[in-house]
């Protein structure tokens, strides 16, 4: 039984030495097929619309991988190989620096909505009895006379917070 066991083992490290060898002959089969479908596009670029052209090309490669602007073509080759787990990398770094900055502007005291709202009902409800001191009397002058489409809009605002 032990004997079979030694066997099978070993059959199973030669199994996975060969399984591995040939994952790595085929990304390098990838690598080398991707990098010639660059090549070839690059020199399509080039004959288009010049040098400009092409560095523009790469950055949106990168940018599709959520690579840095100014990783190297190498490294840009082996992520579109490689597929997403580089993509998914650069979206879980854009959302830190999202976090980061949400976490400054709380910090440095710019809040989020709800001060702004707050700020903006204490407004409203200043704006609301300034109006209800002033009375009727502008509220009329400006019904009578709706030169401008300015003041149709302030007369409208003055009705709806007369309304409340």
């Amino acid at each position: 039984r032990l004997r079979g066991w030694i066997i099978r083992s070993a059959m199973r490290e030669v199994d996975w030495g060969a399984r591995t060898i040939q994952q790595a002959y085929t990304t390098h089969k990838q690598l080398k097929a991707a990098q010639a479908e660059r090549a070839a596009i690059e020199q399509q670029l080039l004959e288009e619309g010049g040098a400009r052209r092409l560095q523009r090309w790469w950055r949106g490669q990168r940018v599709r991988c959520g690579l840095d602007t100014v990783a190297s073509a190498a490294v840009v080759v082996q992520a579109l190989v490689r597929g997403h787990s580089v993509r998914k990398w650069g979206r879980s770094a854009r959302r830190m620096e999202m976090k980061k900055k949400e976490r400054w502007h709380v910090k440095k005291g710019h809040q989020r909505k709800s001060s702004r709202t707050q700020l903006f009902e204490h407004v409203n409800v200043q704006q609301q009895q300034q109006l209800e001191k002033d009375g009727r009397k502008e509220e009329l002058m400006m019904k009578q006379t709706p030169t401008t489409t300015e003041n149709q809009q302030s007369s409208s605002t003055a009705q709806q917070f007369n309304n409340y």
